[in-house]
């Protein structure tokens, strides 16, 4: 069994569009970015040759996981404040018993944090795919 072989053109133009959108997020993003908006941007901009190369109901399901992806990701751009502080008083009062001390916890919130909302944002992304495939009416 030999493995797919993916043309040299195709991986440069996947690290340059990851490249580029990460200088972009630095340039753009504060000093402590939301790591999971930020790995949620990368997967959808990863995905978007996807809608574009694949056909049938493949393409129905990139296209369902870009536009929910998106949507989610712009939601949580609007609401990123109040979500953060609300994330902020239930780890201080479910996991730690008290406010945040150290810059050990902190980091340890900001992983924690935003590995929820990265897994939120995908499984969105995951089911606008599957209700966009079904709309179409297929399972190839």
């Amino acid at each position: 069994m030999s493995l797919p072989r993916a043309p040299i053109s195709g991986l440069m133009i996947a690290v340059a569009m990851i490249a580029a959108d990460i200088a972009a997020l630095r340039a753009t993003l504060p000093a402590i970015p939301n790591p999971g908006l930020v790995v949620m941007i990368v997967v959808l901009e990863v995905g978007l040759p996807f809608t574009v190369v694949r056909r049938g109901t493949r393409r129905a399901f990139w296209l369902g996981f870009e536009v929910f992806g998106w949507a989610y990701l712009l939601a949580c751009l609007t609401l990123d404040r109040p979500i953060w502080r609300m994330l902020r008083a239930a780890y201080e009062t479910y996991v730690l018993g008290a406010t945040l001390g150290g810059q050990g916890e902190r980091w340890r919130f900001i992983g924690l944090a935003g590995g929820l909302q990265s897994l939120s944002a995908l499984a969105a992304a995951l089911v606008g795919g599957l209700l966009a495939r079904r709309a179409a009416g297929g399972r190839d």
